[in-house]
């Protein structure tokens, strides 16, 4: 919210002055709405999820390209620079966890379910799973 493209930049310092950019490239990744879907997942606070929303609404309107999504070069600039570059997380990552942050279901119990590095949910030590319990928001 505070870039005029609603992204932020990859890399941040946090100091004793507050926050300041240290790469101002935007590259698609999923860390920020993985922690927002975790904390949406373990609090049950809409404030996670709402900013899970925008979030993935400032990453549709200033990256879709005709072919997918593009990275940005400076968040702080506009109109953006979309650099056609397009990392393999995007989709196996961010797209995913902007939509578990917004699943109106009982999906990934987090007790019953851990996710590995690319975002698929394991089932925890004990816990069974099958693709119906995975997949409960369909019906």
């Amino acid at each position: 919210r505070k870039t005029a493209s609603g992204l932020a930049p990859d890399i941040v310092l946090f100091d004793s002055r507050g926050m300041s950019p240290v790469r101002t490239e935007f590259r698609l990744r999923p860390e920020t709405l993985e922690s927002l879907f975790l904390l949406y997942k373990i609090t049950m606070n809409e404030t996670y999820r709402d900013w899970s929303w925008d979030i993935f609404k400032s990453i549709e309107r200033g990256t879709w390209t005709k072919y997918g999504f593009s990275s940005v070069s400076n968040v702080g600039h506009r109109p953006l620079h979309l650099t056609n570059s397009q990392e393999t997380f995007m989709g196996a990552e961010t797209l995913k966890y902007a939509y578990l942050a917004q699943a109106d279901c009982p999906l990934m119990d987090l007790r019953r379910v851990v996710f590995n590095t690319e975002a698929h949910p394991l089932p925890t030590s004990g816990a069974t799973m099958d693709g119906e319990q995975i997949c409960a928001c369909s019906g």
